[in-house]
């Protein structure tokens, strides 16, 4: 999961962080990011991507892209 998430901008890793481990909602973290929650949704919507191509077979971990 860690290699995984290597190719992912902080951002977007800090908010996958605040609702997948922390249990925030996508509301809080915007919040707590400081950013909108529409911001939020985008960013959490490009790191599961991102995250479940890199986790399946022949992902490429370090392809994300904006």
């Amino acid at each position: 999961m860690y290699r995984a998430l290597d190719g992912v901008p902080e951002s977007t890793r800090r908010i996958i962080e605040l609702v997948a481990v922390d249990g925030l909602s996508t509301a809080e973290a915007a919040a707590a990011l400081g950013v909108s929650p529409i911001a939020a949704r985008v960013r959490l919507h490009r790191a599961r991507r991102h995250l479940q191509e890199a986790l399946s077979v022949g992902g490429n971990a370090h392809g994300y892209a904006f």
